[in-house]
């Protein structure tokens, strides 16, 4: 279900850019979020450390939220949402590269360095074959993987300096730093007429439903049955991606949509794998 939810994401931008500006999606994504997660996080009790975590937390919400989801928007004006969510699945691959600099008990050895190497294969794959020298398209996939990068370093940078802070008044704060950080991009591109059902209807699912309940549902599951088992999602998403945009959207799925997924999805796979799991 989650997979299902964050997959979508791709084709309700898809929609909502039709008639939308990315500015004006990005702050209205972000902004329901944290509407729906703040009553959530005030009720269970999850705002007792934000205050002493201001700081890191704001930061995160720059780095983690706000220019990731606006470099994925204004990406997609560009690509499809298919080949948006194949770039996206390089996530973990990214995390792995940079826990070399970063965090050094997440550094990768073994076949998670092949993984990081399996990985770059299949976005070069991606980038060779369907987007070729198309400047557009090369400035869209550019975007998707700088989205991947952010959506890398912040966690990353975030790990202990929020140790002690609930996971859903992190994301309270971290949705309201975005909304704060993106309002003069939605300011400056505002509609010139009132949307239809379906340009609105695709903001609000991808807000409300895609990005405030599915990361409550994220966690949800995460308490459920642990963090590594939750991160299978990660491998999920960019096939969700990739089925809904081929038969949703009519999108085609050349051969480097079908030979990078595959290989990101076993680069990501062998870069996030442990080769113990505690008890």
């Amino acid at each position: 279900m989650l997979a299902s939810i964050w997959g979508g994401s791709y084709l309700f931008n898809e929609i909502a850019l039709r008639e939308l500006g990315p500015g004006v999606i990005v702050w209205s994504r972000v902004t329901l979020g944290a509407l729906t997660i703040w009553p959530l996080a005030i009720l269970s009790g999850a705002t007792g450390a934000i205050r002493s975590h201001l700081r890191p937390l704001v930061l995160t919400g720059v780095v983690q939220i706000a220019i990731p989801i606006t470099l994925i928007t204004v990406g997609q004006q560009w690509i499809a949402s298919s080949l948006a969510g194949v770039l996206n699945g390089s996530v973990p691959i990214f995390v792995a590269l940079f826990a070399l600099a970063i965090d050094r008990s997440e550094r990768p050895t073994g076949m998670r360095v092949a993984g990081i190497a399996i990985g770059f294969l299949g976005v070069v794959a991606v980038y060779g074959l369907d987007v070729g020298t198309d400047r557009y398209a090369l400035l869209g996939a550019l975007c998707l993987t700088g989205s991947s990068i952010g959506y890398a370093i912040g966690p990353l940078y975030a790990k202990t300096r929020l140790a002690g802070v609930e996971p859903l008044g992190i994301v309270a704060v971290l949705l309201t730093t975005a909304s704060v950080a993106t309002l003069p991009l939605a300011l400056a591109e505002l509609p010139h007429a009132v949307p239809s059902a379906g340009a609105a209807g695709s903001v609000a699912m991808v807000g409300v439903v895609g990005t405030g309940l599915a990361f409550v549902l994220y966690y949800r599951i995460m308490q459920a049955i642990g963090p590594a088992r939750t991160s299978v999602v990660a491998y999920l998403i960019p096939a969700v991606a990739v089925l809904y945009g081929a038969t949703l959207l009519d999108e085609p799925v050349g051969d480097g949509i079908a030979i990078g997924l595959a290989l990101i999805l076993l680069g990501s796979y062998l870069t996030a794998r442990r080769s113990r799991v505690p008890a």
